[in-house]
């Protein structure tokens, strides 16, 4: 779930074993939430915790489960000083799952609508080269060259 924006998934709610974005600032927000296994399963031992009674939004708040859980800051500085990630806001996660994504070569049509946007216009602000790509480009174009045809009339 890191590519939802925070509010977003502050008020998310259990709908049928998936997760919805019902209220987006744009059409384009209001999506199902896709998750892989790992947090499916994450999330369906947390629903286990409270049982599925307790309250209709997955985060509910602790005070009164009929309402969704608003202030996720403090939690937030807590687990990312525990993982050793103090300086890193909750915002950032949103550029970690685009680039993940462009690791894992999806397209940027699909990460612009799994984060919810309209268009791929935005996703160089948050989609960063990943050494490992640009390592495999620069080896791949190099083996390419390699590989060429002396007299091909193509220019190394």
């Amino acid at each position: 779930m890191k590519f939802a924006h925070d509010s977003w998934l502050l008020c998310a709610r259990w709908l049928t074993a998936c997760i919805r974005i019902l209220d987006s600032k744009s059409a384009a927000g209001v999506r199902p939430v896709w998750l892989t296994n790992h947090c499916r399963n994450a999330l369906t031992r947390w629903r286990e915790l409270f049982g599925p009674a307790l309250s209709p939004f997955v985060f509910p708040s602790p005070r009164n489960p009929d309402v969704h859980f608003v202030d996720y800051k403090t939690a937030w500085r807590t687990a990312a000083k525990k993982a050793g990630l103090a300086d890193r806001r909750i915002y950032d996660l949103r550029s970690t799952f685009a680039s993940r994504a462009n690791v894992c070569h999806a397209t940027g049509l699909t990460v612009a609508h799994l984060r919810g946007h309209a268009s791929t216009q935005i996703l160089p602000t948050y989609v960063r080269p990943v050494d490992e790509n640009t390592r495999a480009l620069i080896e791949a174009m190099d083996a390419a060259r390699k590989n060429q045809r002396v007299g091909s009339g193509s220019v190394n």
